[in-house]
């Protein structure tokens, strides 16, 4: 019972999952895989004698959200044949109503509002920064990589004696455990690691050092007054007056602000 309620489980959270990637990039990421499945060509979802989406587009469709979500094909491949067929009957459901509500926007007429162009125009702005960003991120750390590769042992063990202290993949546990006293990997069983944080620190450097080069290439300025029309006045908070220094004790008062002794009694220091 209890393997049958995490099996449930799994699955809801896969549909959740599945169903609820947009159509984003869908063209970008599925338009170059190539599906091996067999009769790909047949046509999977047809809206009378139309064919709208085939067995290959199913599968690219897949392949796509497999790529972006990878554990996904392990979870789908541990689960029962029932359920597989259940997250895979949902997910075809998905894709009708992405094409039933297209059509729909468009036979309305929607598509040519004013308001929807505009979202539509942003979207494709956001799409377009994110993949230039990341194609300009993977080019720069591609060179970053063949230069890593290029080094030598020497200039590799030297770049780990100059980051074991601070870099725990150089280190072995317990890091920080408190009064530990930090042991290093020896550079022989850690060589990988190095040339991958090797990898990675280089490529960020180079971002910085391509970004700078072509900001200075473009005589890029931004400025600043435009930029504090932006500023909102945020309201003053009001200042905390200081506390006054305390008065001197009058004669015949206590300091603490306890009464004064009464004349004719003796005053005793209280048990600490």
């Amino acid at each position: 019972m209890k393997k049958q309620i995490c099996t449930s489980l799994t699955t809801a959270a896969l549909l959740v999952t599945l169903t609820g990637c947009g159509d984003l990039f869908k063209k970008e990421s599925t338009s170059s895989m190539a599906s091996d499945i067999p009769g790909a060509h047949e046509p999977l979802v047809q809206f009378g004698s139309k064919t709208v989406l085939t067995v290959g587009d199913f599968d690219a469709k897949l392949k796509g959200l497999m790529k972006a979500q990878q554990e996904m094909e392990f979870v789908l491949a541990s689960m029962p044949e029932a359920d597989q067929m259940r997250v895979y009957e949902q997910f075809a459901d998905h894709c009708v109503n992405e094409q039933l509500v297209k059509e729909y926007i468009k036979k309305k007429g929607i598509d040519q509002t004013t308001e929807y162009k505009d979202i539509h125009r942003q979207a494709h702005e956001a799409i377009d920064t994110s993949l230039n960003m990341q194609a300009f991120q993977n080019d720069v750390y591609k060179e970053a990589v063949a230069l890593v590769d290029k080094m030598g042992e020497t200039e590799l063990r030297a770049f780990y004696e100059a980051n074991r202290e601070k870099d725990q993949n150089f280190q072995k546990p317990p890091f920080l455990k408190a009064g530990a006293k930090k042991e290093y990997a020896k550079f022989e069983d850690v060589r990988d690691a190095v040339a991958a944080v090797a990898k990675q620190l280089k490529a960020m450097e180079m971002i910085q050092e391509r970004m700078d080069g072509l900001k200075k290439d473009q005589g890029v300025t931004v400025k600043k007054e435009c930029l504090a029309r932006f500023v909102k006045k945020s309201p003053q908070q009001p200042m905390m007056p200081e506390e006054a220094p305390a008065a001197p004790a009058a004669p015949g008062s206590v300091a603490n602000g306890s009464a004064p002794a009464k004349a004719g009694t003796e005053t005793r220091p209280q048990a600490a």
